[in-house]
């Protein structure tokens, strides 16, 4: 890939959507040799994965993803809906998962579609994973049909959505910045019967992001980024994008100078240093 970010813009189900398709040809491998080379330890101070969701598989790229969709809904209150690994993110986040805000929908992008109009699927019933070995509890299989939306603070809140769905060979965050709510009341617009529509779920000034990641790569694999807004987000996007791009650009000029894991974690929080306005 020559850059990191290109998004196409087009209109679609009453939104503005900004999207984003790497196949597998366009996946940017690890850079950083330590990533493999190291042993990452316990301290999360120090452990690419822990801090950055970054580790030998991904590498560096993905945590750029997460940073762009988070300065993109600078201004609202952000809220995390991880595909399927419901309670996973509860526990990362220090969440009692049975006071979660639980709703019997969730986004999907089918990953195995090599164009985002065939991908998109929209919303689907939920379902979340329960336990094998050891058997689910009671409230784990009486609630496995639901997702449960999360009030994310701060970027490292969405970083542990990472952690807890990444190992998989597929994964999927959606994030809604809500410009007037918080989890409950745009949980009280997906507790619907009928499948909602996202264009009726966003009010004006609220963005929804998703990042659909196929981790697993083999030929003919695909991930998408994208968001929808009421809004025209190209220009903030562009803005905010190119900036990243400039961060990429001295990353990688730096990183074959990292020796430590503490250079690595030094470089790559300047990597994702986020704009202060």
């Amino acid at each position: 890939m020559g850059v990191l970010f290109e998004f196409e813009h087009f209109r679609a189900d009453g939104l503005n959507w900004h999207v984003m398709h790497a196949s597998d040809m366009d996946i940017v491998e690890p850079l950083w040799s330590g990533l493999w080379e190291l042993g990452y330890g316990d301290d999360p101070r120090l452990n690419p994965f822990l801090r950055f969701g970054i580790n030998n598989g991904e590498g560096e790229w993905l945590a750029v993803w997460r940073a762009l969709a988070w300065v993109m809904t600078a201004g609202t209150n952000r809220v995390g809906l991880p595909a399927y690994y419901r309670d996973d993110a509860a526990r990362n986040l220090g969440v009692d998962r049975t006071k979660a805000t639980l709703i019997p929908w969730e986004y999907e992008v089918d990953l195995e579609k090599s164009t985002f109009t065939e991908a998109n699927i929209r919303f689907i019933r939920a379902r979340s994973a329960v336990h094998i070995n050891p058997p689910p509890t009671e409230w784990e299989y009486d609630h496995r049909r639901l997702a449960g939306l999360v009030d994310l603070a701060t970027f490292g809140d969405l970083t542990q959505l990472e952690l807890a769905g990444g190992f998989d060979a597929t994964s999927e965050i959606s994030l809604f910045g809500v410009a007037g709510g918080d989890s409950q009341s745009l949980g009280s617009r997906l507790n619907t019967v009928q499948t909602p529509m996202l264009s009726e779920v966003l009010d004006d000034r609220d963005v929804f992001a998703d990042l659909s990641v196929t981790r697993d790569r083999f030929p003919d694999t695909h991930s998408y980024f994208a968001f929808a807004s009421h809004q025209d987000l190209t220009a903030p996007l562009l803005e905010k994008s190119n900036r990243f791009e400039a961060q990429w650009a001295t990353y990688r000029r730096d990183y074959s100078s990292f020796t430590t894991l503490e250079d690595f974690a030094d470089g790559v929080e300047r990597l994702l240093c986020m704009p202060t306005a």
